[in-house]
């Protein structure tokens, strides 16, 4: 990477992951209050409909945002006004096709308080297009500041308004009202901070190719959250919204804690390794699968030993019956999050297509796993999600060995410092949950010790990787420092 690279990707880093953690955390807040005060069936009924949003979501802007990521400053520049409008016009169908949709998924869902929420929600394409552009520009720049301050705005917003709504006895519209007043209020900030202004220019000459490499990024993104949503239909269609809102937050939980930790990295390795020569992009790999190791792991396997604790201090009684699914999802959190890195240089690197021509046999899989499984409960369904994550994670990770010489072996040895760790904070946490009965001091104890012990094993196993999550994380100059600087994963060949 070169100088300025390096300091702009060490920059991002450190807002994205503030970012995270400031927002996760306002949102998790958020969530344990209106879980609190709504029931499973009134979050069952938004699932519902944002299975359906969700699904059109990925066609927001058909990848033209993320291929303006990847040109060349000066094709920016020009394409940008062009991408605004198009954007734009798409959120505008997109509303009218979820509007269109809304009464025949509430007859196959039998749910007809679905139609009014799903037109509602339908909205939030609009909203979401204006800004959209400007969200994109901001990360080819890799200036997540601004897109920081956007995304904290949408959080505390959405939180305000749903929980006020949600203590006024609004039921499932506080969700749904909540949503959409977190998205303009994303959609206002970007524009005053980002400095760009759309004009009137389309220029359309040369913008297939942009339109070929954005499409690509659509189908994965299509494909990926049909894939994401089979199982929610499995659930709505068979048990129901009750079943389908325990399943939602089984999910939602991991969701925050574990995979958003590697999803918002790969916003940031997205446009870095696009930019990386391909003779250092192995070692950027296996820098970003330690990493993301060294988050993921004991994120996952503490929610897997403190989910009974978790949901009762947390959610409340009424939502033990997600305990099981909640263990599996964690799982497949962690697993979803190793995958990221791999995805990631796909994307980067022009070769989308093989995560396309993965999807695709992984949707019959899912569909076959949830026709055979989806009457024996949601815990059953969770783990067939997991063991369809772990297979195509294999696969994955075999064709990237075949592309960078990853192989196997070599990820081991990258992701075994933090493996271990996680094992001794894992027997940790397991005793102090055996020893303490009550579930806020379960939390507080275990949470506390496991964290000290994960690193503390850590840094007697890998004390240059506890160094560089420290530079990584710490704002000031040293987080600024070269992320070339930091010690290869060991097996990396030397820079």
């Amino acid at each position: 990477m070169s100088e300025g690279l390096g300091t702009r990707t060490a920059r991002a880093m450190v807002w994205v992951y503030a970012s995270y953690v400031g927002g996760r955390a306002l949102v998790f807040v958020s969530m344990a209050i209106l879980a609190r005060v709504l029931t499973p069936e009134e979050f069952g009924l938004v699932a519902l409909a944002l299975i359906v949003t969700t699904a059109l979501e990925t066609l927001k802007d058909l990848g033209l945002t993320q291929a303006l990521i990847v040109a060349d400053e000066d094709e920016t520049e020009r394409r940008a006004p062009t991408i605004f409008f198009l954007t734009v016009g798409i959120g505008f169908v997109l509303w009218g096709l979820t509007a269109a949709f809304a009464p025949l998924a509430a007859s196959v869902f039998d749910e007809p308080e679905v139609t009014p929420i799903l037109i509602a929600l339908g909205f939030n394409f609009v909203l979401r297009a204006f800004g959209a552009t400007h969200y994109a520009l901001a990360a080819k720049r890799l200036d997540f500041q601004k897109r920081t301050y956007a995304e904290a705005g949408d959080v505390v917003v959405r939180g305000l308004v749903g929980i006020g709504l949600a203590l006024a006895g609004a039921g499932a519209w506080a969700i749904v009202v909540g949503y959409l007043a977190g998205t303009l209020a994303l959609t206002i900030l970007l524009w005053l901070i980002v400095p760009w202004r759309p004009r009137f220019e389309l220029r359309f000459e040369g913008l297939s190719r942009m339109v070929r490499f954005g499409g690509s990024i659509a189908g994965i993104d299509v494909m990926a959250a049909i894939n994401r949503n089979v199982d929610l239909i499995a659930i709505g269609v068979v048990l129901g919204a009750a079943s389908l809102g325990l399943y939602t937050m089984a999910y939602r939980i991991p969701e925050l804690l574990v995979l958003n930790f590697a999803v918002v990295g790969g916003y940031v390795l997205f446009p870095a390794f696009a930019t990386v020569d391909r003779d250092e992009l192995r070692n950027a790999f296996l820098t970003a699968f330690r990493y993301t190791a060294a988050f993921a792991f004991p994120l996952a396997i503490g929610m897997v030993v403190l989910t009974d604790p978790l949901i009762l201090a947390v959610l409340g009684d009424q939502w033990i019956g997600a305990d099981g699914a909640m263990q599996a999802l964690s799982l497949f959190a962690l697993v979803i999050a190793l995958d990221i890195p791999a995805g990631t240089v796909y994307k980067a690197t022009g070769r989308a297509d093989v995560l396309l021509k993965l999807a695709i046999p992984r949707f019959f899989v899912l569909v076959a796993l949830m026709y055979a499984f989806a009457d024996d409960g949601i815990t059953t369904v969770a783990y067939a999600q997991l063991g369809v994550g772990v297979l195509f994670l294999t696969i994955q990770l075999y064709l990237t060995k075949r592309m960078l010489g990853a192989g196997f072996t070599v990820l081991g040895r990258v992701a075994a410092p933090a493996a271990l760790a996680t094992v001794a904070m894992g027997a940790v946490m397991f005793g102090l949950d055996r020893l303490i009965e009550a579930p806020w001091p379960t939390l507080v104890a275990a949470g506390v010790a496991g964290a000290l012990t994960y690193l503390g094993v850590l840094r007697l196993a890998a004390p240059d990787l506890v160094r560089g999550l420290i530079e990584r994380l710490r704002p000031g100059p040293t987080a600024e420092a070269e992320i070339e600087a930091a010690p290869a994963p060991e097996g990396a060949p030397p820079r």
